[in-house]
């Protein structure tokens, strides 16, 4: 059974405040998480056009589409594997200090 902490006749923390507090780090997380993705992707697609420039123009190959480029299949494995860094950083990081 949870033991409340009780400061004189009100109760300070309770089972429902951890509970509200976890629910709320796990949702800011989450949409941390999404928009931190979201923002990858669009790092990721301008390294593409860059790299298609200077293939093109130094190396004196053909260009290509960058969107044929973000769409291969080499450049999604990249995308997804930065993806799951991002949301195994987000997720492992804390905002909490620890007292010394």
């Amino acid at each position: 059974m949870s033991k409340r902490r009780q400061l004189g006749s009100s109760f300070t923390e309770y089972p429902a405040v951890y509970a509200n507090r976890w629910t709320g780090g796990l949702l800011f997380k989450t949409i941390m998480c999404a928009l931190i993705s979201a923002g990858w992707c669009g790092i990721f697609y301008v390294f593409l056009g860059i790299y298609n420039f200077l293939n093109s123009h130094i190396l004196t190959n053909p260009e290509q589409d960058v969107d044929d480029l973000f769409k291969n299949e080499t450049s999604f494995t990249v995308m997804s594997v930065g993806i799951v860094l991002v949301t195994i950083y987000v997720f492992t990081s804390s905002r909490r200090h620890k007292k010394q």
